[in-house]
């Protein structure tokens, strides 16, 4: 097994051949340079000697050779010359005489030679004589020869030695590293989440390395911590891919993905079952989707879907769906676009909107009517301006004529119908929660009897009333006026819808401990209730009007029969006293409404009924203010018959003009509430700075703005609603002046 892998290693392009081809190349490149210094050195050692040689030759022959020349005996200098090419390497000899002749011995052959040229010299009387030169020439090729010769065995014994040297270190390589890589990467290959558990081992002349400190060592060390930190890190990410399931599953939104190329659902959490009633496996893509789409949805919801896709924006909108089991659905779906994503995706989350469509509904409802009831408000206040001088007028004329006269009987009408204006402005104002009222402990049951004596009384004998009152239901904290207008609005209104062809009207009143869990449509809190219920056997409620019957000025009657006021009143004053009103009805089978309102933890009688007295008077001086001037005229009238001086003004500047010329003179202030320029409620701030002791009354029809409990805050004694008769506008005058001189 370890020869076949280190035959590998000369096989294939591994580390441990690319050392050992740097290490040939680098011995070859070693020994080319020691061989050739080697040679050179040898090849300068063998021309030395030969130009030691040369000088031998010229150091002993010279002397012979100028003495042959110096006697002119050419043939004694020619056998010289032969003798010096009797040396070894010697191939030619050259002698050039002082008159230019020359001699020479032998021929010059070689590639390669060496020259050496000397001056021939002799001594006469004691001074040098130049005879001519010497020439000798030697051959160097015996010399290249043997460098030659040398350089094959020195190369030749290099070469094997970088050979030797690289298989060594290909050998050593594998032993400290390669065999050890190829089982680090063998492991690499291998390594899967199930071998995840598995650490690596390396082994060293048959020992594991898991105290090794060398680079393999630390290597193997380093490899099995990635290996924990790898094992640690895909079981957190198996964790959290859990918890993220568990939590995608277990959420209310429906968490969804899309392949847009094959455009099938890849995910769809399970519990779209329970929401839709088609199982996760059967949203097989876009199409199946645009199936379950509601007919009147789906070809705006899938094209608006196909075009904000198309442009690769992210969108999120709203349609309807048809469950499994045909009921709709109400989604809002919100989806992320993966474009950039391989393959694109498409992601969002579907959530059940339902019910919060109908709360919305309910909500736009309650603003509608909130809306109209500032618009009743509104009309009230004017209504009251006008009114104001019938009632009141109206009221002081009774006392001018005598009580047969055919004027009295006159003004008695129109009193009455002052009153009837009155009282239709006081629904208008429950229906839009204005008016004031001051709730007491009223036990319902007690009203119940008045009006079921007076219902009785009016409605035809042919029409049956029967009664189921529980007689110790507790009481609630309501106005009683007010409920006793709820319980003949709900009576008239049953007798309306029987009239025509006889019927029973059912009167209810019962305690309940009421849970909201039961019935999470009524919204009030859970606690002790009492519940009125009004049922007739009419012919019901159309369901195309049913959300439209506490609409104000809506009536199905016919005219004459109704203004579209009671049922509007109704709801008005339930809600205000923090109860509810529910109806149910079917066609052919009848209605019936039930009123719920809390009862009151502790019961209570109501408070005892004032007996009448004659109405206060006095002497005191009023300063009256109103924009109307009927209004003005119709106030002094009443408060001058009552004993009072009134100096009567139109506008609130007057009015404080004549205050600041003398604060002293009058003991109370009467003033409107809205007008121009200046508003009752600015005025009395600017009364007060001067005359701080000074009472005021403020009169208005119309308490949005301000009421009792902000006149008290800022110092105001006295608050008025119109239209007001006689004894309200004396008993709170007087009221307030004695309050005044107490304080």
């Amino acid at each position: 097994m370890a020869f076949n892998n280190f035959m590998d290693l000369l096989r294939n392009k591994s580390l441990a051949r690319v050392l050992a081809l740097y290490i040939m190349g680098f011995g070859f490149l070693v020994a080319f340079l020691s061989a050739s210094f080697q040679l050179y050195h040898e090849y300068n050692h063998d021309r030395m000697e030969i130009d030691q040689s040369m000088e031998e030759i010229h150091k002993t022959m010279e002397a012979l050779i100028a003495e042959n020349l110096w006697i002119t005996s050419d043939a004694l200098a020619a056998a010289a010359m032969q003798g010096i090419l009797n040396f070894p390497n010697i191939e030619s000899v050259k002698i050039t005489k002082k008159n230019g002749d020359i001699l020479v011995k032998g021929r010059s052959t070689s590639r390669k030679t060496l020259v050496h040229e000397h001056a021939i010299s002799k001594m006469y009387r004691g001074e040098k004589v130049f005879l001519g030169t010497i020439e000798v020439t030697a051959s160097l090729d015996h010399v290249f020869s043997q460098v030659l010769d040398r350089s094959l065995i020195i190369v030749g014994s290099q070469a094997v030695w970088a050979i030797l040297l690289s298989l060594a270190a290909m050998g050593l390589f594998y032993k400290l590293v390669g065999r050890h890589l190829y089982t680090m990467s063998a492991y690499a290959g291998n390594i899967s989440i199930d071998t995840l558990e598995n650490p690596l081992r390396l082994e060293k002349r048959g020992k594991t390395l898991t105290s090794e400190t060398d680079e393999i060592g630390r290597l193997e060390t380093a490899i099995n911590f990635m290996r924990k930190r790898l094992k640690s890190s895909l079981d957190l990410l198996t964790k959290r891919e859990k918890q993220f399931r568990s939590l995608v599953e277990s959420t209310k939104a429906i968490a969804w993905e899309l392949d847009l190329e094959t455009m099938g659902f890849t995910y769809m959490s399970p519990r779209i079952h329970d929401l839709t009633g088609y199982a996760p496996d059967m949203w097989t893509g876009f199409a199946f989707w645009n199936q379950t789409l509601h007919p009147e949805d789906r070809e705006a919801a899938a094209n608006f879907c196909r075009i904000e896709t198309e442009k690769g924006k992210d969108h999120e909108f709203e349609y309807r769906m048809i469950a499994a089991d045909g009921r709709i659905i109400w989604i809002r779906d919100i989806v992320t676009v993966l474009k950039e994503n391989k393959p694109p995706l498409m992601r969002g989350y579907f959530f059940d909107i339902t019910e919060q469509k109908k709360i919305a509904k309910q909500l736009q409802q309650a603003q509608k009517m909130e809306s109209i009831g500032s618009l009743a408000g509104g009309i009230a206040h004017d209504f009251n301006n006008l009114l104001f001088p019938i009632v009141g007028l109206s009221e002081m004329m009774l006392d001018d004529f005598p009580p047969e006269s055919m004027e009295r009987k006159n003004i008695q009408e129109i009193f009455k119908a002052g009153t009837r204006g009155r009282e239709l402005v006081q629904q208008i104002l429950s229906f839009s929660r204005q008016s004031d009222h001051q709730p007491i402990p009223v036990h319902i049951q007690k009203i119940l009897k008045e009006v079921l004596k007076l219902c009785r009384a009016t409605i035809p004998a042919d029409i049956t009333i029967t009664k189921d009152i529980q007689i110790d239901c507790g009481p609630v904290m309501a106005d009683p006026t007010q409920i006793h207008q709820i319980t003949m609005n709900l009576i008239t209104n049953a007798f309306h819808a029987v009239e025509s062809f006889g019927g029973t009207i059912t009167v209810k009143l019962r305690q309940i401990d009421f849970n909201h869990g039961d019935d999470p449509a009524v919204q009030l809190a859970s606690g002790p209730c009492a519940v009125l219920s009004v049922i007739d056997t009419g012919p019901g409620i159309d369901p195309a009007v049913m959300n439209k019957i506490f609409d104000p000025y809506f009536t199905t009657k016919e005219k004459g029969k109704g203004t579209g006021l009671g049922l509007a009143t109704v709801y008005g004053i339930v809600k205000a006293h923090g109860g509810d009103i529910r109806v149910y009805s079917e066609a052919g089978n009848g209605c019936s409404f039930h009123v719920y309102l809390p009862v009151m933890e502790k019961p209570a009688d109501t408070a005892p009924e004032k007996q009448q007295a004659p109405l206060p008077t006095g002497t005191e001086h009023i300063l009256l203010v109103d924009d109307e001037a009927p209004i003005v005229h119709m106030e002094q009238q009443m408060l001058e018959r009552l004993g009072y001086t009134v100096d009567p003004h139109f506008s609130s500047p007057d009015a404080l003009k004549a205050f600041r010329k003398n604060p002293d003179k009058y003991d109370l202030i009467v003033s409107d509430m809205s007008m121009p320029q200046m508003t009752g409620k600015k005025l009395a701030e600017e009364l007060l700075k001067i005359r701080p002791d000074i009472p005021i009354i403020i009169c208005t029809g119309f308490s949005e703005r301000f009421n009792k409990e902000q006149a008290r805050a800022m110092g105001i004694m006295g608050f008025l609603m119109k239209p007001l008769v006689t004894a309200d506008m004396a008993k709170e005058v007087r009221r307030v002046l004695d309050a005044g001189k107490q304080s």
